[in-house]
């Protein structure tokens, strides 16, 4: 199969990353026992990716050597070279395809992550993300993953639109339901609209802070789905534009 897989050398003349990544043929996963395979039809690309090949995402090690696990036990945020081979990629939605698995040839959205299952509170376990080593990623044409990871995907969403969904939106949904606690009736306040979650302060006005990506537009749209009154901001017009269609209350340029 091919796979988009993560290298350790940066690409030639291109100075915003530190990594390249390359096309690579890769056998087919081998499929393990309550596991299922998918044949993908469509994955997003988060910021996650960019962090990644930009060398930027914390507490990611390389090589097994015992300065690397020294330091990340001192500082467990540091940034670490992202482990070569990776297949990168999050989220995707796919085609089960393994002949003895009673969700063969369904459309399912995958989930991306383990370790975290039940707990509103946080991962229960070691939290990882799909799209690093030794997790597989979905930009590749096959991904075998836990098939309690895989969910029925909604008829009325595009391949596309369903691949875009899973990592944005339990970010979004967890900001604006397990942490700020919206309802109908609130006033929400989300700060730069169209840009993901840094941080969250609540009071009888909730404000919901991004800075980059699809998780504002989700949590905006869950906000309002559940009667809340939202207002943005940005310093583009196009994007409070876009997100009063999508219906938040009002906006405000912050740099009028």
């Amino acid at each position: 199969m091919l796979a988009v897989t993560l290298q350790q050398d940066p690409p030639a003349g291109e100075s915003s990353y530190i990594h390249d990544i390359s096309i690579t043929n890769l056998p087919i996963p081998k499929v393990e026992a309550n596991h299922v395979l998918i044949k993908l039809q469509a994955a997003s690309y988060n910021h996650r990716d960019e962090w990644i090949r930009q060398g930027l995402y914390p507490g990611i090690q390389v090589r097994e050597k015992r300065w690397i696990c020294q330091i990340l036990l001192l500082r467990p945020n540091l940034a670490i070279t992202p482990q070569a081979g990776s297949i990168l990629g999050s989220d995707g939605v796919g085609i089960v395809v393994n002949d003895d698995n009673q969700l063969t040839g369904q459309r399912v959205i995958i989930y991306p992550s383990v370790g975290w299952e039940k707990d509103p509170r946080g991962p229960e376990g070691k939290f990882a993300i799909l799209g690093l080593l030794p997790l597989p990623g979905t930009f590749a044409e096959y991904i075998a993953v836990p098939s309690v990871d895989v969910f029925p995907t909604p008829a009325h969403l595009t391949n596309a639109e369903a691949a875009a969904l899973p990592l944005a939106g339990l970010t979004a949904w967890r900001a604006t339901f397990t942490k700020a606690q919206v309802k109908s009736g609130d006033h929400v306040l989300i700060t730069g609209i169209g840009k993901h979650l840094t941080g969250i302060t609540k009071s009888r006005i909730l404000g919901i802070s991004f800075n980059g990506g699809g998780v504002a537009l989700a949590a905006l749209q869950f906000a309002v789905a559940a009667g809340a009154n939202v207002y943005v901001t940005s310093s583009d017009e196009s994007k409070i534009k876009r997100a009063i269609e999508l219906g938040a209350k009002g906006g405000v340029n912050y740099k009028d």
